[in-house]
């Protein structure tokens, strides 16, 4: 794609090599003409950065990416353990809920009992009574007896 080479007519007749009064106006790199090659080279190598650039940020895309593909794997993970945690709790407090109808089943029975108890100490301090007051007629009738 390159052009063949454009020579001024000026270039033509000057020398190779610039004479000492010649080279206080040699033209700096800013005033230098730009060649069709040139520009061709420079716009591959803009292109070849660019495309390197590209390459290096889809490099990059594909490590965050992965990077969040293993962020997401741990919070499904901890996720995990929380429905594990839970399903812990759950157990326990159905545990608790068992334990609190048993504790409650062991106080009914409990004060039936209790009920029971006091019903036969009051029939025992009755009983006692009659029994003491028997004594009392059997001690007054032997002690009225001559």
């Amino acid at each position: 794609m390159a052009s063949p080479k454009r020579t001024s007519p000026d270039a033509k007749r000057a020398s190779p090599r610039p004479s000492a009064s010649r080279s206080a106006s040699v033209p700096t790199a800013d005033e230098l003409p730009v060649t069709r090659a040139m520009l061709g080279e420079l716009r591959t190598e803009l292109l070849e950065r660019i495309a390197q650039v590209h390459d290096a940020l889809e490099a990059r895309f594909h490590e965050v990416k992965a990077e969040i593909h293993e962020v997401k794997a741990d919070i499904h993970s901890v996720k995990a353990d929380i429905h594990d945690v839970k399903a812990d709790i759950h157990e326990l407090k159905a545990g608790m809920a068992r334990m609190l109808l048993l504790i409650e089943e062991q106080n009914a029975r409990n004060r039936v009992v209790l009920d029971g108890l006091v019903a036969v100490m009051a029939r025992q301090e009755r009983a006692e009574r009659r029994m003491d007051g028997v004594e009392e007629t059997v001690r007054s009738l032997a002690s009225a007896r001559p």
